[in-house]
């Protein structure tokens, strides 16, 4: 049964924000007799048995589509983000003028930003998006081609971070924001020289901002990226031939540069 994903006061207490997001269920309302749930995994049972664990009596399951779940499980829990987003939101976004204030507000936004250059780069992680999102910005790291969520930013500290990554790059202004931009900055992290391509780009609610990792000094070869030994005995082949052409293809991030390289 389709329901609308409205859930009545309360009853968000009865899943656990971090549940939540991680089995995309949401509470909606109490009958007393049973508490009836929001899903888009009517069949998985591990989130299923969570579920009525956490509410300690029985579910009654709705069913709603993934997206239109992720995005009402956002707004439900927006005041009931973790900690640490509510003591970075305070920082970053108090009103204050002083110069002290302004020390704070860009040290706050400096380690956020090194934070998550940090765990996407121990990640493995092609690149970083962060955009506009319900209320706030949405983090997402691209692992094996695949975008995943990683965080999700209180409203105003998204901006502050895309402002701070203009700031410190190559070629891009950070007071200019109606006009796409592209920059560059590097890094060095355990000893590894990491350069950054950015983009910035307008959007709805804000900017939008991708950083490709590319590592130098990387040292390629075939029979290193994972490939299988047939497949490497015919890559092997046709390079051995005198003439012709090899056509590489893939989603972003699914290593295409990487094998060339090697």
């Amino acid at each position: 049964v389709v329901v609308k994903l409205e859930p009545e006061p309360g009853v968000l207490s009865r899943i656990p924000t971090k549940l939540a997001r991680q089995e995309l269920l949401l509470p909606l309302r109490d009958t007393g007799e049973h508490v009836e749930v929001a899903t888009c995994l009517p069949f998985h049972g591990a989130g299923i048995d969570r579920a009525a664990f956490a509410c300690g009596k029985p579910v009654k399951f709705f069913l709603a589509t993934p997206t239109d779940l992720d995005e009402a499980i956002h707004r439900a829990y927006i005041n009931e983000t973790d900690h640490q987003s509510h003591r970075l939101n305070s920082i970053i976004l108090k009103d204050n003028n002083s110069k002290d204030s302004e020390e704070v507000n860009t040290s706050a936004t400096e380690k956020l930003a090194s934070s998550l250059l940090n765990k996407a780069i121990t990640m493995r992680s092609s690149d970083l998006h962060l955009q506009p999102y319900v209320k706030g910005s949405e983090v997402r790291f691209r692992i094996d081609g695949v975008l995943q969520r990683i965080a999700l930013l209180p409203d105003g500290v998204g901006d502050r971070i895309i402002r701070y990554f203009k700031a410190h790059s190559d070629g891009m202004e950070p007071t200019v924001t109606n006009v796409p931009q592209d920059g560059r900055m590097s890094l060095t992290i355990e000893h590894r020289q990491i350069d950054l391509r950015i983009s910035v780009l307008p959007a709805v609610g804000g900017e939008s901002l991708v950083i490709r990792f590319l590592e130098q000094g990387k040292v390629y070869s075939l029979s290193k990226i994972g490939l299988s030994l047939k497949s490497l005995q015919i890559i092997r082949g046709m390079l051995s031939n005198s003439s012709g052409i090899i056509l590489m293809t893939g989603p972003t991030g699914s290593g295409k540069s990487s094998t060339l390289y090697s």
